[in-house]
């Protein structure tokens, strides 16, 4: 999902350049609206290509991240024996 979000972002970023670029440049309607349409499948290709290699970098660090970091079940949980500070503090006050 993020990867067709940064392909339309780079698509619609290069439409606007393109265009400002060929009213600037004093072009005709026609031919700005061409390349500027040109222009943004071009960088909406572009978007799309970085988006995915981001998403793979992404994926790639969050699983190491999880086999380093892994969450306790519950099994795990009841191996834990508290220590003495945390029996007392978690006795209610008589």
């Amino acid at each position: 999902m993020p990867d067709r979000i940064l392909a339309a972002c780079f698509g619609l970023v290069g439409f606007a350049a393109a265009a400002a670029i060929g009213m600037i440049a004093g072009n005709d309607p026609i031919t700005i609206i061409t390349r500027a349409l040109i222009v943004m499948f071009a960088c909406w290709f572009i978007g799309r290509a970085c988006g995915a290699i981001s998403m793979i970098g992404v994926r790639e660090y969050l699983d190491q991240h999880n086999q380093n970091n892994p969450i306790p079940s519950d099994i795990d949980l009841e191996d834990i024996t508290p220590n003495q500070d945390e029996e007392q503090t978690a006795r209610p006050a008589l």
